[in-house]
C-alpha cells in the first residue's frame, strides 16, 4: 500500500513538472528570441523563426488587406486592376525584404 502510494505521488510529480514545462515553454522561447535579437544573434534567431511560414503568413495577410481596402476600386477598370497587382507585388517584395534575421532585429 505504501508503494503504491509513492508511485502515485511520482506520476503526480512528473505530470505537473510536464504540464509546467508545457505551460512555460512558449514563455521561454520567447525570452531566448529576445535575447538573440537584442544581441544580434541572426543564427540564433533563425532557430527560433520559421521565416519561410511567416513570409507565407505575412503576404497572405498583406495581400488580404489590400483586397479588403482597395479591392472594390480595382473591379473599376484596368488601371485600378493594374495598381492592385503592382501594389500585391510590391507588398510581397516588402515582406520578402523584411522578414529576415536582420529585418527582425530592426523591428524589434
Amino acid at each position: 500500500m505504501r508503494t503504491s502510494r509513492v508511485i502515485l505521488l511520482a506520476v503526480v510529480a512528473a505530470l505537473l513538472l510536464l504540464l509546467g514545462y508545457v505551460i512555460e515553454s512558449p514563455w521561454l522561447t520567447l525570452r531566448a528570441l529576445d535575447r538573440a535579437v537584442s544581441r544580434q544573434q541572426y543564427a540564433q534567431i533563425a532557430k527560433y523563426v520559421d521565416f519561410h511560414a511567416l513570409r507565407s503568413g505575412m503576404k497572405a495577410q498583406v495581400e488580404d488587406r489590400l483586397a479588403r481596402a482597395y479591392g472594390e476600386r480595382a473591379s473599376d477598370g484596368l488601371m485600378a486592376q493594374a495598381a492592385m497587382t503592382l501594389a500585391n507585388q510590391a507588398s510581397g517584395k516588402l515582406v520578402d525584404a523584411m522578414v529576415t534575421p536582420s529585418g527582425l532585429v530592426i523591428l524589434f
